[in-house]
């Protein structure tokens, strides 16, 4: 069975878990933490050449009590995303 490349494994993993948090995208790639961290910059590399070609969705967010920190879920290209606030109206996001 043929390798896949970094950059087809990373897609695959995303559009089997579509809304897949960055965190749990590399523990699905990386068999130990030290393979993740040694390969860390590369992957990070990967990932926004894939979302900049259009082959990944990237929606980063702020949860209002960790507003140190940016987070990322990753989807499918063509996921359709909206945002809905209380009042039920929804915004295409793109």
């Amino acid at each position: 069975m043929p390798t896949l490349d970094p950059k087809e494994k990373i897609t695959q993993a995303v559009n089997n878990h579509p809304g897949i948090k960055g965190m749990e995208l590399v523990l699905t790639l990386f068999s130990s933490s030290e393979d993740a961290v040694r390969l860390g910059e590369t992957f990070e590399s990967l990932i926004e050449e894939l979302v900049q070609n259009g082959d990944l969705i990237e929606l980063e967010y702020v949860v209002p009590t960790m507003d140190y920190r940016c987070k990322s879920l990753y989807f499918p290209k063509g996921t359709e995303l909206r945002v809905v606030n209380k009042k039920g109206c929804q915004n295409a996001l793109g």
